[in-house]
């Protein structure tokens, strides 16, 4: 059963069925832009039983998005939910010098560990730095192919073409 406010609502929602719809598909946040979708399938006059299908959302859900639609406006579908984004440890430059320092033994000798590139990090930025975040770069700028010749050396015989391969019959 419909109340007179709701059939008001879906009628307002009609009218604005243009804007909905592109501020449905002009949104990057996915949260947004499927509580945008709700009212444009609300404004084209679908169930809520097939929006609550179509879109995964509840009854209540819906019901709740409408709510802070009428109340908010806008507004009332925004993500409210709390980013935590740490800023980058190091700069573009300071990467750079990183994945520079790392084609070269390290400052002590031997082979470059996460300690090793935790305490480079230290120095360039300042700040502490745990072995594990030294490890995590370690990993991610060695997995970075400097060039295949390095990573796929030619085995004997391949360089000069002297190394003949033949297909097997199976």
């Amino acid at each position: 059963m419909v109340s007179d406010l709701e059939a008001d609502l879906t009628q307002v929602l009609m009218s604005e069925l243009p804007n909905l719809k592109r501020r449905a598909a002009g949104t990057t946040v996915p949260v947004e832009r499927l509580r945008w979708q709700v009212l444009v399938l609300i404004a084209s006059g679908r169930p809520r039983q097939e929006i609550s299908a179509a879109t995964g959302y509840s009854l209540r859900t819906i019901r709740q998005i409408v709510q802070r639609y009428r109340n908010l406006g806008a507004t009332g579908l925004l993500d409210g939910r709390k980013r935590h984004t740490t800023p980058a440890l190091l700069s573009a430059s300071q990467l750079q010098a990183l994945r520079e320092a790392l084609q070269h033994p390290p400052p002590d000798g031997g082979a470059w560990t996460g300690p090793k590139v935790a305490h480079w990090i230290a120095k360039a930025t300042g700040q502490q730095v745990h072995r594990q975040r030294g490890w995590e770069y370690l990993r991610r700028l060695r997995s970075e192919p400097a060039n295949t010749e390095e990573l796929f050396p030619a085995r004997p015989g391949e360089a000069d073409g002297s190394m003949k391969y033949s297909a097997r019959a199976s």
